[in-house]
């Protein structure tokens, strides 16, 4: 690892190290909208995902910082990253990193190197974004009369003090936030990203609603769906009723054509006694008793 003008801050970690984190990986999957947990690092092995305002693709890493600082989230917010379309990812946990380092000391020495000087920088952005614009007007203008003092080879004095002036002695963690700001060279590291910080939160408001409105519309789309599938069974349903229905009729009145042609050609008193009620029923109106024999007679003569 090395700063911004060439000087070698910290070593590359060991292969035997690298083999084990590679071998401790595990891999997880998240529908698009979802956001991954913190404190894990992870790495998109497939889609895409979208981290501090932008969108990140294959290979590309995050999360490091909370892994390695257990406690970062009651000093700064932790950054969140919310996958676009369905994410695969491979992750590895702090405690497992941490104890794959103990076994690699030049490992854990160079993350330890990492840890405080990202630790450093992502806290002074933090505490930079929270500053009043006329200070950050004052810092842009020291970044750019250090980095006009490189072109020309001139001696930036490292015990300059930083344009960033700390608030009143009301607030004491605030103080000693803008004190620690004071004492580091932020600015040259920082100096490229500097150029965006006031775009930064508009920016990420603006694609945090359209991914609410983005999210809404899914609700809602879901919702229909879901309603027009259960109208499209339910028709589906009383079609096959009807179907069923006009199955039944058919073959009833297609029976009931057969035995009536039938008994007409066998014998016409025969189809005719069908026609009448030949029983006997007790305390008829009018005495039918002579009738019923006559036709009883006339079926069987016939």
């Amino acid at each position: 690892m090395k700063s911004l003008d060439g000087r070698h801050v910290c070593d590359a970690v060991e292969p035997g190290f690298l083999a084990k984190v590679a071998v401790a990986l595990k891999s997880s999957v998240f529908a698009p909208l979802e956001k991954p947990p913190t404190c894990k690092l992870y790495i998109i092995m497939k889609g895409c995902a979208r981290y501090r305002g932008s969108v990140r693709g294959l290979g590309y890493c995050w999360g490091a910082l909370d892994v390695m600082l257990t406690n970062v989230g009651d000093v700064m917010p932790i950054p969140r990253a919310t996958s676009i379309d369905y994410l695969h990812v491979a992750w590895v946990d702090g405690q497992t990193l941490r104890r794959i380092a103990n076994e690699f000391p030049l490992s854990r020495h160079s993350l330890r190197v990492w840890t405080m000087i990202n630790g450093i920088k992502e806290f002074m952005l933090h505490t930079l974004r929270s500053a009043p614009a006329e200070e950050r007007a004052k810092a842009r203008q020291w970044v750019q009369e250090q980095s006009a003092a490189r072109k020309n080879g001139t001696h930036v004095s490292a015990k300059r003090k930083s344009p960033v002036q700390a608030p009143s002695p009301s607030g004491r963690r605030s103080s000693e936030k803008f004190q620690l700001a004071q004492a580091t060279s932020f600015f040259e590291l920082q100096q490229i990203m500097e150029k965006r910080l006031e775009n930064v939160d508009a920016a990420t408001e603006a694609l945090d609603s359209r991914f609410d409105l983005m999210d809404a519309a899914m609700r809602s789309l879901e919702q229909r769906m879901e309603v027009a599938a259960e109208e499209t069974a339910a028709a589906a349903e009383r079609q096959e009723a009807a179907q069923k229905r006009a199955q039944e009729n058919r073959t009833a009145e297609a029976q009931y054509v057969e035995e009536r042609d039938a008994a007409i050609v066998a014998a016409s008193w025969d189809s005719v006694c069908k026609m009448v009620d030949l029983k006997e029923k007790a305390n008829p109106v009018k005495d039918t008793s002579r009738m019923r024999v006559l036709l009883t007679q006339l079926k069987h003569s016939s």
